[in-house]
């Protein structure tokens, strides 16, 4: 699964208004090829309706599974922060995290 930021194009800033207005004032559905609709269920809903709440305010989304492995890299891409930075605070002790692989890098 890939973990890079998303974020609207200005082109698409009006369309993404229109859909979070619409989810708003009622529940969408999925409209599937051969027109059949399909609920979506209330978690995904709401999941949704904060992916938009949030591009809306011009910032860029990730989404990270709970308690996927991540290389310090790309922890520290995630967070905004260098990899030096992000190594230091494992290195003190500030965040949790374990080591995995033949050599014991960190995750």
């Amino acid at each position: 699964m890939s973990t890079f930021p998303v974020s609207i194009a200005e082109s698409e800033e009006e369309q993404v208004r229109e859909l979070a207005q619409m989810m708003n004032r009622q529940r969408a559905v999925l409209l599937g090829p051969d027109d059949q609709r399909h609920e979506i269920p209330d978690s995904v809903y709401r999941l949704l309706l904060s992916v938009l709440k949030i591009m809306q305010e011009g910032k860029a989304v990730s989404i990270v599974p709970q308690m996927q492995d991540l290389t310090t890299q790309r922890a520290a891409n995630l967070l905004g922060v260098s990899r030096q930075f992000f190594v230091r605070l494992l290195d003190d002790e500030k965040l949790p995290f374990h080591r995995r692989g033949p050599t014991g890098g960190y995750i």
